[in-house]
């Protein structure tokens, strides 16, 4: 009888044992439950705040962004005005010939010539001007330092425009002067005027010249013609 006593102790104490360490660890279960919610509502809601802190980084980054856009916008706007006012500008600066031509301009103004005649020259002046009579042609023996005084001078303009030229002497393969100029050498061609004005023209033939005389320009072509002469053929245009 007192076994069974014993024995049914024990099996009590068993069972209060069992049942506190079932406590125990449903205890310990539930804590880490616990602790487990509260870490994961923790993070999800410091994963909402960055969240938000993220979205309003964006906005800001935005707005940032169409600032810069229109302030680009401004920039290549100034861009495109500039260009276009240094092209007008570029169109509006003289070039090289444009200069010289207002140089003989201003020249011209002060040297005393009336402005409202300057104005109607420069308006008169056309590409092709209108030339009148038929080109006339004469010849003439150019001067050496071996020829003399003789056919060595032609007339154009009614007489009021003389023409001269001076060239080297030819030699021959043996080196001798001859009496006649060398074709092949540069001459030195004289347009003396009525008035006492003169021009030169210097080259190797065949040459151009032009004389002004008031509102006629004479223009003169020159090509070497039979031994020691020169063909000068000259013809009358309006002036401009």
């Amino acid at each position: 009888m007192t076994l069974g006593l014993s024995e049914a102790r024990g099996r009590r104490h068993r069972r209060k044992r069992a049942w506190w360490l079932t406590i125990r660890w449903l205890f310990i279960l539930g804590i880490i439950g616990g602790a487990g919610a509260y870490s994961y509502n923790l993070g999800g809601e410091l994963a909402l705040q960055e969240v938000r802190v993220l979205e309003a980084r964006i906005g800001e980054l935005s707005d940032e962004n169409g600032r810069l856009q229109s302030r680009l916008d401004g920039v290549g706007q100034a861009i495109r005005d500039a260009t276009a006012r240094a092209n007008q500008l570029e169109s509006e600066v003289p070039n090289e010939q444009e200069n010289a031509l207002l140089d003989t301009i201003r020249k011209r103004l002060s040297d005393g010539v009336n402005p409202d005649r300057l104005a109607f020259v420069l308006g008169a002046v056309s590409n092709t001007p209108e030339c009148f009579g038929e080109p006339a042609t004469r010849r003439f023996i150019v001067r050496t330092e071996l020829t003399g005084d003789g056919n060595d001078t032609v007339s154009f303009a009614n007489q009021t425009i003389l023409v001269t030229a001076r060239g080297e002497t030819s030699q021959s393969e043996a080196g001798e002067l001859q009496s006649w100029f060398d074709p092949a050498q540069a001459i030195t061609a004289r347009f003396q005027h009525i008035d006492g004005s003169e021009t030169v023209a210097e080259g190797v033939l065949p040459l151009t010249h032009s004389v002004v005389v008031g509102d006629v320009e004479y223009r003169f072509a020159m090509k070497a013609g039979q031994r020691s002469f020169i063909d000068v053929t000259a013809e009358s245009c309006s002036y401009p």
